[in-house]
């Protein structure tokens, strides 16, 4: 109910009810209203911090609350890295705004920032959602020249995605040609 009410903005109403619950924790009260510990940050002057910042633009996506995320992105002018790029992504993506996701991790290449393996299934799995089969082909190049096909996750959602985007045949194809490359520099 806290949860409903705080989605729909009804500050007040959550509040009452929260105070009327027996069971009170602060990280349920703060998961409910990221702006009240965004608040915070910024009373105490956290807001210039990278990790503060990138935890609360991760906050801010997981409440659904993207736009705020996505203002805050946007003001983290030089400051920002590739986690907190990658927050942004799976934020979008975790919200079915397949098209946000893929934009954002065009933009963090666009101002050099690298991706890892933990942007790359964010950013393949909404390339998947949306069928997005070119530019999903872009990521995985990205993939390879990164060194990340040894990853079984970056792999498996690479696999997903041409699954999903009706290309079978290079979903088993990548399998196989990922695991000649890893076999054939494996060996020495």
């Amino acid at each position: 109910m806290i949860a409903g009410y705080a989605n729909s903005r009804k500050i007040t109403d959550a509040l009452k009810l929260f105070d009327e619950t027996p069971m009170k924790s602060s990280i349920t009260w703060s998961s409910q209203f990221p702006d009240t510990v965004h608040g915070y940050a910024i009373k105490t002057q956290f807001d210039a911090n990278v990790f503060v910042m990138t935890g609360l633009v991760d906050m801010y996506a997981q409440c659904r609350w993207v736009d705020e995320a996505k203002y805050l992105l946007k003001m983290m002018s030089h400051d920002k890295n590739h986690v907190t790029w990658t927050a942004m992504i799976t934020g979008y993506s975790r919200n079915q705004d397949q098209l946000g996701a893929i934009e954002c991790f065009r933009d963090m290449r666009a101002e050099g920032i690298e991706a890892n393996h933990y942007t790359f299934p964010s950013v393949l799995a909404a390339c998947g959602e949306i069928m997005a089969f070119w530019f999903a082909v872009q990521v995985h190049g990205c993939i390879v020249k990164g060194g990340f096909v040894a990853n079984v996750f970056v792999e498996s959602v690479l696999v997903d995605m041409y699954a999903r985007c009706d290309s079978l045949n290079d979903a088993r194809l990548t399998s196989i040609l990922d695991s000649l490359f890893l076999y054939l520099f494996s060996c020495k």
